[in-house]
């Protein structure tokens, strides 16, 4: 049996919000998941090296 897992899919804009804020008020990955409710930091971390 497998699990059924979604994958949330967020908008270039939310993704420019989070990276915005990240840039303007220093947080850590971590800090970013909790206001902005994400589940994983490593999806902040692809988003960052998405738009380098």
């Amino acid at each position: 049996m497998s699990e059924n897992r979604h994958r949330i899919e967020y908008s270039v804009e939310f993704k420019i919000k989070v990276l915005s804020y990240k840039n303007s008020h220093n947080c850590t990955l971590s800090e970013l998941c909790n206001k902005f409710k994400i589940h994983s930091e490593s999806t902040i971390y692809f988003w960052q090296r998405q738009f380098d």
